[in-house]
């Protein structure tokens, strides 16, 4: 049972690498497509710019770290179960 409860805790931790992986892409690809062209036709002030930047970039890192420490910890744990 020690060796299957490892193999699912195990299969937890890829699925926290597909959701920061997959976080990651969307953020890059709706930063890409939906801002930066935006930003072109109007050219925002520096402080618009940041703003936008820290509202979409950080909490895009955040989720993908925290999903990347879960992960981490998951296959800690799945090998201190063996």
């Amino acid at each position: 049972m020690v060796v299957v409860g490892s193999i699912l805790v195990l299969a937890a931790a890829v699925l926290a690498l597909a959701v920061a992986g997959l976080t990651l892409w969307s953020g890059w690809r709706a930063f890409r497509d939906e801002l930066l062209p935006g930003f072109r036709t109007v050219p925002p002030r520096p402080r618009s710019l940041i703003l936008t930047v820290l509202g979409v970039v950080l909490p895009l890192v955040a989720i993908a770290a925290f999903t990347l420490y879960l992960a981490g910890v998951l296959v800690q744990l799945s090998l201190a179960g063996l």
